[in-house]
């Protein structure tokens, strides 16, 4: 039989991490994409830019024809194999399109067809969209959350892991794929906006319904992580929020720093050479001339002998010239009210209690 879903049937599937087939064409899906989704299309980007033109040019009937004989013969026998090697390893899969219109009810009909019942999302991925996008907002107006604070190289995101196991968190570099910098790149792509922040009203919607009376602890952000921005009413709040603060000397943070972010390939040499030259208006030349020599210098030393020590000096400078004055301006300016503060080993004993 075939079978929609609306929203409130949803919500339970979704918070169980539902698997999804989303039958978009790639270009939709790379600019905003569902939690636990796969794109498997029912018509590649040039199919649904011929059917696209079509429709334009003389209507949805034969808009529709053209569809129907694009996904024919091997082509539509290709796409429904596709369909169903996923559902065979995934098999409480449900089906989705933009609007829960034509291409997800076509590619439940050809799987009814070959006997496979599958669930498809009523209004489809805007309709869910639009749903995490009012979670992170009702989220954000009902709720203060707990907020990690601290200077540069704390060591803010091992904390978000260890108190996971025992207390709600949400990492927002990691849904970012960033950690927040312009040293912060890393090897995964950032995603779309629009996929970052239906990642982050999943969490929140995880987190409050599994956790109702605890406030989620996030890292405190700027409003850009990378190239993706916070929602407008969540970043407010998070600024707005008391803070949880993080005293770590500065021989642990350039040990801490040095940790995760040197690594013996030559290649992060010249990532970071990008990094400083992108910082220099705010550095100053002279600076950034120093941080460049001895990032030259430690390339040279990596190169010949093996050696990393020697990017503890330009990771020292780098924390003392720069975001050390960065973190105590803002902090100052917004003058947040301190819950609690102490070491690493403070802060989870906190978080226990």
């Amino acid at each position: 039989m075939i079978k929609t879903l609306d929203l409130n049937e949803l919500k339970p599937l979704l918070l169980n991490g539902v698997k999804i087939i989303d039958v978009r064409a790639p270009i939709e899906y790379s600019q905003g994409a569902l939690p636990n989704s796969v794109n498997l299309p029912i018509l590649d980007d040039d199919e649904r830019a011929q059917v696209g033109s079509c429709f334009k040019k003389s209507g949805q009937e034969k808009a529709i024809e053209l569809g129907h004989r694009i996904v024919s013969g091997e082509n539509k026998d290709v796409k429904i194999a596709n369909w169903m090697a996923f559902i065979n390893e995934n098999p409480h899969a449900i089906l989705t399109c933009f609007r829960g219109g034509l291409r997800s009810q076509l590619a439940q009909q050809f799987l009814a067809d070959k006997n496979i019942d599958i669930k498809r999302i009523q209004r489809g991925y805007k309709e869910i969209r639009q749903y995490f996008i009012d979670e992170i907002n009702s989220y954000a107006s009902r709720q203060f959350p707990r907020v990690l604070t601290g200077n540069t190289g704390s060591g803010k995101t091992t904390i978000l892991k260890q108190s996971g196991q025992f207390y709600p968190v949400v990492d927002l570099e990691d849904l970012a794929k960033h950690r927040g910098s312009a040293f912060g790149s890393m090897k995964e792509s950032q995603p779309a906006q629009a996929s970052f922040e239906n990642l982050l009203g999943s969490e929140i919607l995880k987190r409050s319904q599994t956790n109702p009376n605890r406030r989620i602890l996030f890292e405190d952000e700027s409003r850009l992580i990378g190239r993706i921005h916070l929602p407008e009413l969540f970043f407010e709040r998070l600024r707005a929020s008391p803070v949880i603060k993080m005293n770590v000397t500065l021989e642990r943070r350039i040990e801490n720093i040095f940790t995760d972010y040197i690594y013996p390939e030559e290649a992060i040499f010249e990532k970071y050479v990008g990094a400083v030259t992108r910082i220099t208006k705010k550095l100053g030349g002279l600076r950034s001339q120093e941080l460049l020599s001895d990032l030259a210098f430690s390339r040279k030393q990596f190169v010949e002998e093996g050696l990393l020590v020697s990017n503890r000096v330009w990771i020292e400078k780098l924390l003392v010239w720069y975001y050390d004055p960065m973190y105590t301006f803002s902090l100052t300016q917004r003058n947040p009210k301190i819950e609690f503060q102490g070491s690493e080993t403070e802060v989870i004993a906190f978080l226990k209690d």
